[in-house]
């Protein structure tokens, strides 16, 4: 099984206030900390390949997942998704248990690297998660 993890190195991410977008390919946004709330969701990891950004799908559209401190993007056999500090890892395909709350879009920074997975077509909410289950 090959996994590959993006480190925190400037070529790999961008911050932005408190949003970073972490990674290449696949892309993750991260957020700070803080209270986020712990409004339960469940949903499917999936990716979104012409962003190369990790989204939820919900519906016939996407929510972007805003990702707690720590949170790292991975590859494993192709699968493209995330490894959460102290949970595990999701990938592609992944049922996945959230905890928090839709983000302000006015809170959201107008960093390119940030907007490439907040502004893709579809989109219907941002999630800002606090916790993260199986």
């Amino acid at each position: 099984m090959a996994l590959l993890l993006c480190s925190a190195v400037a070529a790999c991410s961008a911050t932005s206030g408190w949003i970073q977008a972490i990674g290449s390919d696949p892309v993750i946004l991260v957020h700070t900390g803080g209270d986020t709330g712990a409004v339960g969701i469940e949903s499917r990891l999936a990716y979104h390949a012409a962003s190369k950004c990790v989204v939820l799908q919900a519906g016939d559209g996407i929510n972007i997942p805003i990702w707690p401190p720590g949170t790292e993007p991975i590859v494993v056999d192709g699968r493209r998704g995330v490894d959460v500090k102290g949970v595990g890892s999701f990938l592609d395909g992944d049922r996945v248990q959230l905890g928090g709350n839709a983000a302000d879009e006015k809170m959201v920074p107008s960093d390119a690297d940030v907007r490439r997975c907040t502004g893709l077509p579809g989109r219907q909410k941002l999630i800002v998660v606090g916790q993260v289950r199986r």
